[in-house]
């Protein structure tokens, strides 16, 4: 079954949802070949001349039994492959809110995400709670770069959408570091970093009256640098909206 299984995706480049579309979509010429009962159970029942034929195979010899249930087993592995990508799809679309923003667009964002919130800001929020801070989620550097990492440039993309959604809106970015290396470099590190997503919201089309950076170095952490996970939790970049 296994074999099976993996000589189909290698020779159609099929992913796991792709395959179990495939066996799925041969469900009537999989009922012709399963036993009596087989059929049924795995969901492919078909006229009661199938059973019939089946039966009369099964009866003739030896030989098509073992067939039949590598077919029944191929079956049931397309039956457990479409549930999981549809409990998988259904999952991820359970975790996404629609934010409907005032120029006519939305956006599907996480609930309680960096852009979930600077968009819920922006369209409830007053001048007297300003300035308010964000700090970005899911956007990382290559380390020791001011690049982005690919899974990072969705992050910039909606910020960007928000912001043309909302144009009188002004931000900082600013950049900070955690407290190993040179400090000077950091401070410079910090402050590229910023300007590496200031000049992608340019690029986009937000206007540069609109977006300063600053670097931090690190100055200003939020928790201690004595571990690991604090001192990743210091290397961050901060939205704070000074106008809305």
């Amino acid at each position: 079954m296994l074999g099976f299984l993996s000589r189909q995706q290698a020779s159609q480049a099929l992913s796991g949802a792709g395959l179990a579309s495939l066996l799925v979509s041969q469900k009537d010429s999989i009922a012709r070949l399963l036993p009596p009962g087989v059929g049924s159970a795995l969901g492919f029942a078909g006229p009661s001349s199938v059973a019939a034929a089946a039966g009369s195979r099964v009866r003739a010899g030896n030989r098509w039994v073992w067939p039949a249930v590598v077919v029944a087993a191929v079956a049931l592995s397309a039956i457990i492959l479409s549930r999981g990508c549809g409990r998988e799809a259904a999952t991820i679309q359970n975790t996404l809110a629609k934010v409907q923003l005032p120029n006519g667009s939305s956006l599907d964002l996480p609930p309680n995400s960096f852009n979930y919130n600077l968009a819920t800001f922006l369209a409830k929020g007053s001048a007297s709670e300003l300035p308010k801070t964000f700090v970005f989620d899911n956007l990382n550097f290559v380390s020791g770069s001011t690049g982005l990492t690919p899974e990072s440039i969705s992050t910039v993309t909606a910020l960007a959408a928000i912001l043309k959604a909302y144009p009188n809106a002004a931000v900082e970015l600013a950049g900070y570091t955690d407290n190993t290396g040179d400090p000077q470099a950091n401070n410079k590190l910090s402050l590229d970093r910023a300007n590496s997503v200031r000049d992608q919201l340019l690029a986009a089309g937000i206007d540069t009256t609109r977006l300063t950076a600053v670097g931090y170095g690190r100055d200003r952490p939020v928790t201690s640098n004595d571990t690991d996970e604090g001192r990743a939790r210091n290397r961050r970049l901060e939205l704070v909206v000074t106008k809305n």
